[in-house]
């Protein structure tokens, strides 16, 4: 996953540094996560260190006690201020500054866990920059963070905001006792069955025609592809949602996976999901590292209707989410096994951006959320799929390793995917394999040798 977790605010008008830092020191009081420092626990016993680190290098599965969380609440922010108004190139000087911000990680010992820089573009305008610690963050945070800061910035009292209740610090304290208990042990045995039905169903890097054969050691170097469904083609994809009782994630899912059977030949497809894992009473307005990352199959072996797949995927989805509770890692360690490293290939992550704010007071000011132009981050996966909405229109991007594949097949995938979604879309009873992409000339050829995704590292 990548480091960090980047939010970018244009702010329009007349915006005091001193009303900023109040609302940034404001939201930090709020969710204690965002200030936490992990200290080195003294009273482990260091003779299993060397092998713990050993398991977890080869395998991801962590051992439990070696740091200690706790919280810092810092009194002053240290804002990063830069003027970008005469630059000649404002979008490529705003994406060297990002660069430079995010090239070094956070240390251990490090509060707040985000830094801030503002940029100033012109006279009334200045974009805001944070650059969040993805260990104590996620997707669903971002969005938290963003409707409070906004709602801090433009003039809200902090008392009407919703309270955030379960903190991120008690949660970790309640998982680290869940697991010592056995208390996952259901979810336990619905992912070793789900693991045994769709292990071989992953896609791996040699499965997408567009693959590469490369020598090329840099694996941490992204692109970025994206598209914009027009927004008749996003009112119809709404449309078809509601009407079959589903969720967007749901819609988008079952159309990745008819691309990517269509694609490798597959008749079984599994696809890398993260799972918020809010369901714990009070942790829907936390800010904190809750989510779960877990493989979720889908079964076209029996050529369904669209209608038929959306069905089928949304059974499935709501089986997965029952059981997403469960740490990745702790699965592993359950099962004594684990894939071998970068067999990841296929994500799906899906989410909603903001419109534009104005202040509740005299100041004559606004903000609107932005994408801030900067490097794509090192994902989970070597190729992920990111969906963004607003009220008119999807987006589409593609992040992907550069040395693994073709950037020209990564824009066909894409408008074969546009091409799913809107044939589901206009004709749900009509079969999704073997007739939508008919057009694609010989999909199923292979450039590199598809690598073996049965493959598990004993321990």
């Amino acid at each position: 996953m990548p480091s960090v977790l980047r939010y970018g605010v244009q702010l329009n008008g007349d915006w005091p540094l001193a009303r900023i830092k109040s609302a940034l020191l404001e939201l930090l009081s709020r969710h204690p996560a965002l200030c936490v420092v992990f200290t080195e626990n003294v009273h482990l016993n260091s003779s299993s260190r060397a092998r713990d680190l050993e398991l977890f290098r080869k395998t991801g599965v962590p051992a439990g006690g070696y740091y200690v969380q706790s919280a810092v609440i810092p009194t002053d922010l240290p804002v990063h201020t830069v003027n970008l108004s005469l630059a000649a190139d404002q979008s490529r000087a705003l994406f060297n500054l990002v660069k430079e911000s995010e090239s070094n990680e956070f240390g251990l010992g490090e509060s707040p866990r985000l830094r801030v820089t503002l940029a100033k573009t012109s006279i009334r305008h200045s974009i805001l920059i944070l650059s969040i610690d993805h260990i104590v963050s996620d997707g669903f945070s971002l969005g938290i963070l963003r409707e409070e800061l906004n709602s801090l910035l433009t003039g809200c009292d902090n008392s009407t905001l919703p309270t955030p209740g379960f903190s991120y610090l008690e949660f970790a304290g309640w998982q680290s006792l869940a697991l010592s208990e056995n208390f996952f042990a259901s979810d336990v045995l619905y992912w070793e069955r789900s693991w045994a039905k769709f292990a071989s169903a992953r896609v791996a890097v040699g499965d997408l025609p567009f693959s590469l054969q490369s020598d090329s050691v840099v694996e941490n170097e992204y692109d970025r592809v994206n598209t914009w469904c027009a927004e008749d083609e996003s009112d119809a994809i709404r449309h078809s949602a509601r009407t079959a009782n589903i969720t967007l994630f749901t819609f988008f899912l079952a159309a990745l996976a008819v691309v990517l059977s269509e694609y490798t030949g597959k008749a079984r497809i599994a696809v890398w999901c993260h799972f918020a894992n809010r369901m714990r009473p009070h942790t829907g307005r936390s800010i904190g590292y809750f989510a779960n990352t877990h493989l979720l199959g889908i079964d076209l072996s029996n050529h369904p209707t669209g209608a038929e797949l959306l069905e089928q995927v949304s059974k499935d989805v709501l089986k997965s989410l029952a059981h997403q509770a469960l740490p990745l890692p702790a699965l592993w360690k359950a099962l004594g096994r684990t894939p071998r490293v970068g067999d990841a290939t296929v994500l799906l992550d899906i989410r909603k951006t903001e419109n534009t704010f104005r202040t509740q007071d005299p100041l004559d000011a606004s903000l609107t959320s932005i994408d801030v132009p900067g490097p794509v981050l090192p994902r989970y996966s070597k190729f992920g799929i990111y969906v963004t909405h607003n009220d008119k229109a999807f987006m589409i991007s593609a992040e992907y390793v550069r040395s693994k594949f073709s950037r020209v097949g990564v824009e066909q995938f894409l408008k074969d995917l546009r091409l799913v979604l809107s044939s589901i879309s206009a004709n749900p009873n009509a079969r999704v394999l073997g007739k939508i992409l008919l057009d694609l000339p010989n999909p199923r050829r292979h450039y590199a040798q598809p690598e073996p995704m049965e493959d598990f590292i004993q321990f």
